[in-house]
């Protein structure tokens, strides 16, 4: 079994049991823990993935320790190993030179439900097309992720005249990833109906 601390997550741990026991080997098992970073962003810029990736490694940690990070309102939710969460809350004061908080079990406005299920509309199946309407980013903006190779449809590097089918993941490297759940249309306003799920 793998597990990353959320559903849709790309950093996982790999769990393993004995086939001979009887406990049933659950996300509970795996030693993650979600920590919250805060800041008062109206004294701030807004802070980046890289930002906070570089500051807890900052702290001399491995790579290796640190799972996926989700940014939200004035802050992020970080998945960690068990072992350096203590380490991280009492060491963590900077991020970007702003300083932060980081807690255990505390809620962070601006980050979707994970497996958030949405429907939109979009010109055409192109992958800048669909990422432009899925992350309200502008079609230019996405083709420059995109030419960046921070862009991957089904874990492969995605291109930009990409034309994407029912079933197919698109993940976006500090962004966000989604799943094309369901292709319908044309609208009255000739565009394609899109159902897709959001992690």
């Amino acid at each position: 079994m793998v597990y990353g601390g959320y559903p849709g997550a790309e950093r996982k741990l790999l769990g393993f049991a004995p086939a001979y026991s009887d406990e049933t080997f659950t996300e509970d098992a795996f030693p993650i823990v979600p920590l919250t970073i805060t800041y008062r962003g109206r004294f701030s810029r807004q802070l980046t993935h890289r930002d906070f990736l570089g500051s807890v490694l900052g702290l001399s940690l491995d790579r290796g320790k640190i799972g996926d990070i989700r940014i939200g309102t004035d802050g992020a939710i970080m998945y960690v190993a068990e072992e350096v969460a203590d380490f991280i809350t009492e060491n963590l004061l900077e991020v970007g030179r702003t300083t932060v908080t980081a807690a255990r079990d505390i809620e962070l406005p601006g980050i979707e439900t994970p497996g958030t299920q949405k429907r939109i509309t979009a010109a055409s199946l192109r992958l800048d097309a669909v990422i432009s309407e899925a992350f309200h980013i502008s079609r230019g903006k996405a083709a420059a992720f995109i030419e960046a190779e921070k862009v991957f449809v089904n874990w492969a590097i995605g291109k930009k005249t990409r034309q994407l089918a029912q079933g197919d993941i698109v993940t976006i490297r500090q962004v966000g990833r989604l799943r094309l759940d369901d292709i319908s249309g044309p609208t009255k306003k000739d565009r394609i109906a899109l159902v897709i799920t959001l992690f």
